[in-house]
């Protein structure tokens, strides 16, 4: 039987859709040389070199729906615009398929009456059956632990928890990564949670320069990461929430120069990562005990850490989720446990976001509390 260790976790859920509606890509607005065709018995709307698809909805209440896009990508793999309302919210991938399948295109926010939905041409050369909007109802969180799962959490990461926990409902607490100057400028405030990331931290990073031969080599390296979260949080007043994501690298099995973090990027196997005695696992654990020593450098600092490991797994880009569900949640546990119980770190609140069912681990289920950054 599995064995789940229980984590300092916060989580965003996806939830049951109530209410569909289906628009016909025939009876859209077609423009720019988009024209009414039928593939596969199908009637449907043909996407050249140019044009759009705009459909025109009308929603009874406002609120977020899943939009799914019916199509098929008989020339190749594809990617168009998506537009709603008029602005752009995104690009949508459709991989090569001969047959007609269902691309889920993510959740957007639609105002009560009509809201227009446009498929612009970025690649074209594809078909469209349909679309179907599913209303998703808010997600329900006010029903989750006051206890962290790790007890032994200290003082402060609890206070972190117990302050997002007090604004569930009331407010939106906004958080920044790559471009916090250029924010504030344009903004003329400053994001109550910043993020740093742990990437240069193992000595499978890809992307360290050596003079001797000219370019790049494998190492670790320092890039400051962490001092610099140290010194944000201390310049707040220790107001502010520090968060870390970790872009693994991969500990062997890639070439330097590569994001090696990404499944094509890299032949390191997961599956071999979390079975003991192999080189892989012996890897991994060297690259989670040198980024311990950064989360202790911060637990030292009096800075608790909204802790992001294993992000994006349920989408394959990865190479901790390129296997299957359960190696992802096992090298999850393995993570949790070096750091909390072997390294005793109790500054880290982890959270986890993915909407695949398979990769929620149990114990998250029962303790968590709902945030996305």
């Amino acid at each position: 039987m599995k064995k789940f260790f229980l984590y300092s976790i916060l989580l965003m859920f996806t939830c049951n859709t109530t209410f569909a509606q289906i628009f016909e890509a025939e009876d859209a607005v077609l423009s720019g040389g988009v024209t009414v065709d039928t593939y596969n018995s199908v009637s449907c709307a043909y996407m050249a070199g140019s044009g759009s698809i705009k459909f025109t909805v009308n929603i009874t209440s406002a609120g977020t729906y899943k939009l799914t896009i019916r199509a098929a990508t008989p020339l190749g793999e594809k990617t168009q615009d998506l537009y709603v309302n008029d602005a752009h919210v995104g690009q949508v991938k459709f991989n090569s398929n001969n047959s007609w399948f269902d691309q889920n295109a993510g959740a957007l926010y639609l105002s009560a009456g009509d809201n227009t939905i446009e498929i612009r041409k970025s690649w074209g050369y594809m078909y469209f059956d349909k679309i179907t909007l599913e209303e998703i109802p808010p997600n329900d969180y006010s029903l989750t632990d006051s206890v962290l799962v790790n007890t032994d959490s200290n003082e402060k990461t609890k206070n972190v928890y117990s302050y997002l926990r007090s604004q569930y409902g009331k407010h939106i607490i906004s958080g920044q990564t790559s471009y916090w100057d250029e924010l504030i400028a344009v903004a003329g405030k400053t994001p109550l949670v910043r993020a740093f990331d742990f990437q240069s931290y193992t000595v499978g990073y890809p992307y360290l320069w050596n003079n001797s031969v000219g370019g790049h080599t494998f190492g670790w390296t320092d890039n400051g990461a962490t001092q610099n979260a140290i010194d944000w949080y201390k310049s707040t007043g220790e107001k502010g929430i520090v968060s870390f994501q970790w872009h693994w690298h991969s500990p062997f099995g890639g070439e330097v120069s590569t994001n090696t973090f990404y499944t094509s990027e890299t032949t390191f196997d997961v599956s071999r990562a979390v079975t003991p005695g192999t080189a892989e696992y012996d890897a991994v654990i060297a690259d989670i005990d040198s980024i311990a020593s950064q989360l202790k450098r911060l637990q030292n600092a009096g800075v608790p850490v909204l802790w992001r490991p294993l992000h994006e797994a349920g989408g394959g880009w990865f190479w901790w989720g390129a296997k299957t569900a359960e190696d992802c949640l096992d090298l999850y546990d393995i993570l949790y446990d070096r750091l909390s119980n072997y390294h005793q770190l109790n500054n880290h609140l982890g959270y986890w976001s993915l909407p695949q069912d398979c990769l929620y681990p149990c114990y998250i289920k029962v303790h968590c509390i709902g945030i996305h950054f």
